[in-house]
C-alpha cells in the first residue's frame, strides 16, 4: 500500500494530466473552455511519445524532410511542377521505375492545419506507392492566412485536374491525406468532376484519409482559427460531413473507395470524426471503412509509410491494387 501511495504521490502531476483528457473526452467540444478545446484538438497533447523526445512535432517535421530528402535521392522526380498559375500551385512528381502509360496516381496532400508544412516535407506519404509502380504527386497548396479553406480546396482540384490531363490513360486516381490534408481529400468527393472539368464521373477510384478533420467546427474557438479566420457558418460549409457535402459525395462518388485511419493515440475527436464520417458515407452506399492503427500518435501513423511491412502501407497499396 506504501508504494502505491508512494506511486500516486510521485506521480501527481501525470495522474493529475491523465484524469484532465478523461473529462475533456467525456464532455461535447461545445461546452469546453478555450484551454480545453486547444488541447482537445492539439494531436502532440494526446502522443505517448511525449516523454521520448523533447518536441514530438519537430521530431516528425525533422523525420519525414528527412525522408523526403532521402526520396529524392532515390526516385526519378520532377520538382516544383506549375499545376496553376498561383504562387503556391505547385507539387512533386515522382515517377517509379517501370512507369506505364497506365500507371495508377496518386495524389498526396501534407497536413499542418492548414498553415504549414509543404511538399518538401511530406514525400514519405508516396514512397513505397512509388515503388510499387504507382506515378505520386506531393502537392502544395495556398496556406493560412494568405489563403482561405475555399481556395485551398481549389487548389487540390486544381492539382487533379492537371494530373488528369498529364496521365489521361492512367487506370486509376487516388488521393492520399494526412489531418487538414485529410479534410481537402474529402473534399475531393464532393466535386462534379463531369459538369465541372469534363471529367468521368468515376474519376478518382479511392482515398485513402489519415486521421482527417473531417468537421472543422470545433476548431473555430480555438487557436488553429486564429490564422484562419473561420465563422462556425464557414467552417459548416467547408466540412466534409456537412450534410450538403456529405449528399453530393454519395451522389457523386459511389464508385470510390474510402479508407479512413486514425491512430491509437490520436486525440479522440479526431477518432470520433472518422468514425462518424465513415459511417455516414457508408450508410449513403459508399464503399468506406475506418480502422485504428494500435500504438500510433497522429504523427508516428505517416512516419511508418516507409516500411513496407507496415500495416497502413499494406492498406495503401492494396487500394491502388499494387
Amino acid at each position: 500500500m506504501t508504494s502505491v501511495i508512494g506511486f500516486i504521490v510521485g506521480n501527481k502531476q501525470v495522474i493529475t494530466q491523465e484524469l484532465h483528457k478523461f473529462v475533456i473526452m467525456a464532455v461535447e467540444w461545445k461546452q469546453l473552455s478555450r484551454q480545453d478545446l486547444d488541447e482537445c484538438v492539439s494531436p502532440s497533447k494526446w502522443s505517448n511519445r511525449c516523454g521520448l523526445f523533447a518536441d514530438v512535432v519537430e521530431y516528425f517535421v525533422a523525420t519525414i524532410a528527412k525522408e523526403t530528402e532521402s526520396m529524392r535521392k532515390t526516385f526519378a522526380h520532377e520538382l516544383d511542377v506549375r499545376y496553376g498559375e498561383g504562387q503556391f500551385q505547385r507539387l512533386d512528381l515522382y515517377l517509379p521505375e517501370h512507369q506505364t502509360a497506365d500507371s495508377p496516381v496518386l495524389l498526396c496532400i501534407h497536413g499542418g492545419y492548414w498553415q504549414a508544412s509543404s511538399k518538401d516535407d511530406c514525400g514519405v506519404l508516396a514512397w513505397q506507392s512509388i515503388r510499387h509502380g504507382a506515378v505520386s504527386a506531393v502537392v502544395n497548396y495556398t496556406l493560412a492566412p494568405t489563403g482561405t479553406l475555399p481556395q485551398m480546396v481549389n487548389d487540390i482540384e486544381r492539382a487533379l485536374v492537371f494530373l488528369a490531363k498529364k496521365f489521361p490513360k492512367a487506370r486509376g486516381f487516388y488521393i492520399c491525406g494526412h489531418s487538414a490534408g485529410g479534410h481537402l481529400g474529402a473534399m475531393m468527393l464532393s466535386v462534379d468532376w463531369s459538369v465541372k472539368y469534363g471529367l468521368p464521373e468515376d474519376f478518382i477510384k479511392g482515398a485513402c484519409l489519415m486521421s482527417g478533420v473531417f468537421d472543422v467546427r470545433p476548431l473555430v474557438k480555438s487557436y488553429v482559427n486564429e490564422p484562419l479566420h473561420l465563422t462556425e457558418n464557414e467552417a459548416d460549409q467547408v466540412s466534409p460531413i456537412n450534410s450538403t457535402n456529405l449528399s453530393k459525395a454519395v451522389r457523386l462518388s459511389p464508385h470510390c473507395k474510402i479508407i479512413n485511419v486514425y491512430g491509437e493515440h490520436d486525440p479522440p475527436i479526431f477518432k470520433q470524426m472518422s468514425k462518424d464520417y465513415t459511417r455516414k458515407l457508408a450508410n449513403g452506399g459508399i464503399d468506406a471503412t475506418y480502422e485504428e492503427i494500435p500504438g500510433m500518435d497522429h504523427f508516428e501513423l505517416v512516419e511508418r509509410l516507409v516500411d513496407p511491412e507496415y500495416s497502413l502501407t499494406k492498406m495503401l497499396l492494396q487500394l491502388m491494387s499494387l
